[in-house]
């Protein structure tokens, strides 16, 4: 069912307002500095699919906006109410950046079907491996990064999975810090939860139909689009020098061009951090293109 463009844009206000509660419920409860001094987290509402339709403007790292928890989600049969998922595994899914953060989503429930998911991360302070902090650019390989979740359910039909818990927190340096912070981040999708049953309740379930918040989606970049020339722009940013590679560029074209760059540097012997995350994807509004090129120190 297709709704007005009107009655669309109260709906994505009210959907905002609940992202911000979100995070301002984790910012005010959580324990670490990662998320109470550099606000090194994320919140916001997906729908049944996992697509982004909802983040808070203003706290935690607002360049997650858009995140997809498809791949992450179809992880996890079964989804009951009550049940709450997590994983760190930067490879199962492709939701996670690197092993620190740890990514939640609650299902929301009504009327016995999922009509949105409410998803978030932090940035754990440590969760094991072969430095405090885990990360290190002197490491070469994943599993020097600490210890890695598979989307997995921490909670099932309400019920704590204290086996997992368990083996979460033995193998972190600070697992009073990880708790503490986890335990926000349950609160954080608890608050999701709540103001999306409040908007079904205000609204109606058939007025929402949340997969069509991602309508003004399209319509937002065919107007910011607008601004571009026909042709293609070429921008650069160096990324950050480390001990075994020599300085990167990030090249991203973005304009009304089609064609895929075919080139492409080798991998790094280990991470390379960038702020942001890309994804091809076409859709009415053009298609992104990232290419990369390593410049000669």
């Amino acid at each position: 069912m297709a709704i007005d463009p009107v009655t669309l844009q109260v709906l994505a206000n009210h959907a905002q307002a609940a992202a911000e509660a979100m995070a301002f419920t984790l910012f005010r409860t959580a324990h670490s500095t990662f998320v109470k001094e550099t606000e090194d987290f994320t919140s916001g509402l997906t729908t049944p699919d996992g697509m982004t339709f909802a983040s808070p403007r203003d706290l935690g790292a607002t360049w997650f906006i858009g995140l997809d928890y498809g791949n992450a989600i179809r992880m996890v049969d079964d989804y009951r109410p009550g049940d709450v998922c997590i994983t760190n595994d930067p490879y199962s899914g492709y939701v996670c950046t690197h092993t620190p953060d740890l990514h939640i989503w609650k299902p929301i429930f009504w009327e016995d079907e999922v009509v949105a998911f409410a998803v978030g991360h932090i940035h754990n302070t440590d969760v094991g491996g072969a430095v405090p902090a885990s990360l290190s650019r002197q490491l070469t390989e994943v599993h020097q990064e600490g210890i890695r979740i598979p989307p997995s359910k921490i909670y099932e039909a309400g019920k704590l999975n204290k086996t997992l818990l368990d083996v979460m927190l033995t193998n972190v340096r600070m697992p009073e810090q990880n708790w503490g912070d986890f335990k926000a981040q349950l609160a954080s999708v608890a608050t999701g939860e709540r103001k999306v049953h409040d908007m079904i309740r205000r609204f109606g379930v058939d007025t929402i139909l949340l997969d069509d918040g991602l309508q003004y989606l399209p319509l937002r970049g065919q107007i910011n689009l607008q601004a571009f020339s026909a042709n293609c722009s070429l921008a650069a940013a160096d990324v950050q020098r480390h001990w075994h590679s020599r300085d990167w560029s990030i090249w991203l074209k973005v304009g009304r061009c089609f064609e895929m760059l075919a080139e492409s540097e080798a991998a790094t012997k280990g991470f390379v951090e960038s702020l942001f995350r890309f994804r091809l994807r076409k859709s009415d509004c053009g298609v992104w293109k990232l290419h990369y090129r390593r410049v000669d120190s």
